[in-house]
């Protein structure tokens, strides 16, 4: 397995010798070169194995986990536009049959919502003024 490179017209060795290394850390060349530099018995070799293959089991399961729910998130924001989007158009539809049946050059005007009051409080004799008496 050869690997190459071709630096590019004004390249710094430095930045070369960087997509080097960076390729042969994708190519796997630094990890097997590693692991070959000592003797590995073979039942470290297997349990080794057997780490790296139940890690790549939970991280596939992990990115199943985030795709569902990046899939759920996008059907909960599907359900609640389209059910924003009927109620907008059954309030129009609503407004429309009453401005048909108001008579003419009567204006329909939604009322205004506001905070709810408080209740008022009870009088009390001393609030409230007495008439006075003619003495």
């Amino acid at each position: 397995m050869a690997i190459r490179i071709q630096t590019r017209d004004n390249e710094p060795v430095e930045k070369a010798l960087r997509r080097l290394r960076k390729l042969c850390n994708n190519e796997g060349v630094t990890r097997t070169s590693k692991a070959k530099k000592y003797f590995e018995k073979p039942s470290e070799r297997r349990r080794r194995e057997e780490r790296e293959r139940k890690k790549a089991i939970r991280l596939s399961m992990r990115a199943k986990r985030q795709d569902i729910a990046k899939l759920l998130n996008r059907r909960r924001k599907a359900r609640k536009n389209a059910r924003a989007a009927q109620r907008a158009e059954l309030a129009s539809k609503a407004n429309q049959a009453a401005e048909s049946t108001a008579p003419q050059g009567v204006e329909i005007v939604a009322p205004e919502t506001t905070a709810p009051r408080e209740p008022a409080a009870a009088a009390t004799p001393a609030d409230d003024p007495a008439p006075a008496s003619a003495d």
